[in-house]
């Protein structure tokens, strides 16, 4: 692969791109701006798979808390009706 087609070497802007942004302030703006765009949409597909991760959890968690719930329950139940027995 040669340095002109590695990632880096075509991502990086050509002289005449950075005359031109060096020119252009709102060319430059632009820029940056969907530069910041493109990191706030990886940014935002990243959270979005930690809430899903964490609704997931929750789910789990919540289902838990309902089985011991009702395991108190009866317990309580069963411990009520132990007592009336003489």
């Amino acid at each position: 692969m040669s340095a002109a087609t590695t990632p880096a070497a075509s991502l990086a802007p050509s002289l005449h791109d950075s005359l031109l942004l060096a020119a252009d302030p709102k060319l430059q703006q632009t820029v940056q701006l969907t530069r910041m765009v493109g990191e706030q949409a990886a940014m935002i597909k990243t959270l979005s798979e930690q809430l899903t991760h964490c609704g997931s959890d929750l789910r789990t968690r919540m289902k838990e808390v309902a089985r011991l719930e009702s395991s108190l329950a009866e317990s309580e139940k069963n411990r009520t009706f132990d007592s009336t027995i003489p």
